[in-house]
């Protein structure tokens, strides 16, 4: 970061040990390169008037990068209860070569609050097949995420398995998408492996491609909660209890759809299949808040949510 100084250029130098004076008018200024525009350089001293970094918001801890996240529940300055916001996009995909292919380390018994503050994570990778509770969080016990994107990740486990969280037994998860793949055996999702009673899930969609062998769905593998306003885009491959958007349902899904022809999944009763053509018209989003909370789908493309504006 740089502090001090006075600047109004869009070219500057920041390196503070060697303070410089450039000319900028007249045919020295021509002779250096710097044309006939007049640009107020700083000469001397520290610079000022240039913004602050973002800061988080009051009580919650700042990740600006994958290395932050993956510090949740390994660092004590970032404990698994704290409130954490995400203040940029995150570029994810060094992950890929993280602990010898096995990529991120799922973070593990989360109690607290992650707000991506509509920012996204790409590239994230776990490679792990032989283990559970595979996901950004392997389990979730009473927390909350919300305002989070997960773009292009690419999640491989065992059992219990799914984009934002592996097994989800408490909380809310609100305003999230997930593209990319999730490939497991059993309970497999592309946001949630399998949830607990006590637990919503509330206007998110994914469009990831979602494989596995039993109790696959393309927004949970087992739902036990509530599920309202959320819709799915994405091919679900399974052999046993495979849906559009659940494949093993005790819960309730509520106001949710899913592209039958994309995701290849026709099951009733758990989220009601559509066309193409349908999900991309606001009128089979009945009661779906298209001013606050959602941007209406249009020929051509699905709904989007405005915390990604």
């Amino acid at each position: 970061m740089i502090n001090g100084g006075q600047f109004n250029s869009h070219i500057y130098n920041d390196d503070l040990s060697s303070h410089v004076s450039v000319p900028t008018t007249g045919a020295e200024a021509l002779a250096t390169g710097t044309g006939t525009d007049t640009y107020n350089w700083w000469t001397s001293g520290e610079l000022s008037n240039l913004p602050e970094p973002n800061e988080p918001p009051t009580g919650y801890i700042g990740l600006w990068t994958i290395e932050d996240i993956q510090k949740i529940g390994n660092d004590a300055g970032y404990p698994l209860n704290a409130k954490y916001a995400v203040m940029n996009d995150i570029d994810a995909s060094a992950t890929a070569t993280w602990n010898d292919g096995a990529g991120f380390a799922p973070i593990d018994i989360f109690t607290g609050t992650f707000d991506g503050q509509g920012f996204d994570i790409s590239g994230l990778v776990i490679n792990r097949p032989t283990e559970v509770h595979a996901g950004l969080f392997g389990g979730i016990i009473d927390g909350t995420v919300q305002n989070i994107g997960l773009v292009d990740n690419m999640i491989i486990g065992g059992d219990i398995i799914g984009g934002i969280v592996g097994v989800f037994t408490g909380g809310i998860i609100s305003l999230c998408y997930a593209t990319g793949s999730i490939i497991g055996n059993t309970v497999v999702g592309g946001l949630v492996g399998a949830n607990s009673s006590t637990t919503v899930i509330a206007n998110c969609y994914a469009t990831s491609t979602v494989e596995g062998n039993t109790n696959v769905g393309g927004l949970i593998g087992q739902n036990n909660g509530s599920v309202m306003t959320c819709y799915i885009a994405g091919p679900v491959t399974g052999a046993h209890y495979v849906g559009g958007i659940v494949g093993l349902e005790f819960g309730t899904v509520a106001m949710s759809c899913y592209d039958s022809t994309i995701t290849g999944q026709s099951d009733t009763g758990k989220g009601e299949p559509r066309t193409t053509a349908q999900m991309q018209n606001a009128a089979t989003y009945t009661g779906w808040d298209f001013l606050g909370v959602w941007h209406a789908p249009t020929t051509g493309a699905y709904p989007t949510l405005r915390a990604f504006d």
